[in-house]
């Protein structure tokens, strides 16, 4: 019980309910504007910043570019992994605290900024050659398949053309895709350095 202002409560047990009822209000406070600022943060990164949607739309040239519709799962990871390293370069490498001018991140920054050029610029040029000389193949050796005839099931036989010209054509073909799968895997090995 209260009896005067110097001593609160002459109660042990009376003042050490009142002190429990304080340490619960402040934590209940403390949690009600902590859950208000992570809410006021989910709102803002959700629908201003926008931080969980990938864009994968992407336009690097003729012949490489991505821009919406249907594709292929494993097509929509190689873009949206390359979307990131893209976005990390363009938006966010350069302006973080990280030193890449060290001995430890040089490495690390060059391996990230190849695979950026591959991506933006070489890698469009190697598809827009191999695709410039499968016109020409095609323009002098006609077309790689031809449809034959048609089966009782609806289907239809596929002819291709095996003239060592466009075999030659398919192994580029082959080699390209290899080296996109290369370059898939240098990405991967490098995504922890994706970081600010």
């Amino acid at each position: 019980m209260a009896t005067t202002e110097d001593n609160w409560y002459e109660d042990p047990e009376e003042a050490r309910e009142a002190k429990e009822r304080r340490e619960s209000l402040r934590y209940r406070l403390r949690l009600f504007f902590k859950g208000l600022n992570n809410r006021w943060y989910d709102l803002v990164a959700k629908y201003w910043h926008r931080y969980h949607i990938i864009d994968v739309r992407q336009d690097h040239g003729p012949n490489t570019r991505y821009s919406g519709g249907y594709c292929d799962p494993c097509g929509l990871m190689y873009y949206a992994c390359f979307a990131i390293l893209v976005e990390f370069v363009e938006e966010e490498m350069f302006q973080s605290f990280v030193d890449w001018d060290c001995e430890e991140m040089r490495e690390r920054k060059e391996e990230i900024l190849a695979l950026y050029r591959w991506w933006t610029v070489e890698r469009s040029l190697e598809w827009q050659d191999h695709y410039a000389e499968g016109e020409e193949l095609e323009d002098r050796l006609g077309p790689i398949f031809r449809f034959g005839k048609a089966r009782q099931d609806g289907s239809s036989e596929m002819k291709f053309n095996r003239d060592p010209e466009w075999e030659a054509h398919g192994a580029r073909w082959t080699a390209l895709e290899a080296k996109e799968e290369e370059m898939f895997m240098r990405l991967a090995k490098i995504r922890t350095a994706l970081w600010t």
